[in-house]
């Protein structure tokens, strides 16, 4: 049980983080201005493109819950409980918020609704993109300190992700409340280190899942070995 969980966290983790990785190269970041905003929704068809990182960061959320069945005692098992509804509450504000992009962005464009686009593009990045950063941040730096507490990853990678997402977090507050000078260029790079952390995890998870076969194979042996050298 615990390493088909081991595994199917990994490969969720590692195919979500790739997945998620490219689709936000190709689709880059939104420009500014209402102009720029239509040509660029315009370009081409976005909607398959937001569909598939909703896909991907799901991915996320299923490798989490995986890896989350398996700590159901010890010091991380309460705090598992707390991660697992901020990690669903934090894909569906994200869901949600892609889907407008993805679709809503591209019916007003269509419709050479400059001005209602503008004003949907403000409402949306002055609202649901805003509390995905900090929902993000939190449950991340919540399943990071999870996996600290109950050993599920090496110490240093739980860490990292530790300061990222909480860095991510708090980024994510004073973008909230509008505080000068806090912006996407500020958080960006810290979900950017978050995104990795989740790839370097999954790597971490395969390698655990290996490892337990290794252990018990070993273990196996050496019952055989003891009993036929037992009187």
């Amino acid at each position: 049980m615990e390493r088909t969980a081991l595994r199917v966290a990994a490969c969720c983790a590692v195919i979500g983080s790739v997945a998620y990785l490219v689709l936000t190269l190709v689709h880059g970041f939104l420009p500014g201005t209402a102009h720029e905003l239509a040509r660029h929704v315009l370009a081409r068809d976005w909607r398959a493109i937001h569909l598939g990182t909703i896909l991907a960061l799901l991915l996320w959320v299923f490798a989490f819950t995986a890896v989350g069945s398996v700590i159901v005692t010890g010091p991380g098992a309460l705090l598992v409980r707390l991660a697992r509804p901020l990690l669903v509450i934090g894909f569906t504000v994200f869901a949600i918020d892609f889907a407008l992009d993805g679709f809503g962005f591209a019916q007003l464009a269509e419709a050479g609704a400059h001005a209602e686009l503008d004003l949907m593009f403000r409402a949306v990045v002055g609202s649901t993109t805003m509390l995905v950063q900090v929902l993000f941040g939190l449950a991340f730096a919540v399943w990071a300190l999870v996996l600290l507490r109950s050993r599920r990853a090496p110490t240093w990678l739980c860490v990292l992700g530790l300061v990222a997402a909480t860095g991510w977090f708090v980024g994510g507050c004073l973008m909230f409340l509008r505080v000068p000078g806090i912006g996407f260029p500020v958080v960006a790079p810290l979900a950017g280190v978050v995104q990795l952390w989740v790839l370097g995890l999954g790597i971490s998870w395969w390698r655990q899942s290996v490892g337990s076969v290794t252990g018990r194979q070993s273990t196996g042996v050496d019952r055989t070995i003891a009993l036929e050298v037992s009187p």
